[in-house]
């Protein structure tokens, strides 16, 4: 399976919107390290 690039950019940018201090656009801007237990926040904010 492959995917495109327009789909790892809309995945990133609503984990962005979700979680704005571990995930960044721009890879300069200022970012924090996920979480112990990130994996069960994900779904639970991004339905």
């Amino acid at each position: 399976m492959m995917v495109m690039k327009q789909d790892i950019d809309a995945a990133l940018a609503r984990l962005a919107e979700a979680f704005p201090r571990a995930f960044v656009l721009e890879k300069y801007r200022p970012h924090r390290p996920l979480k112990v237990g990130i994996a069960a926040d994900i779904p639970a904010r991004c339905p």
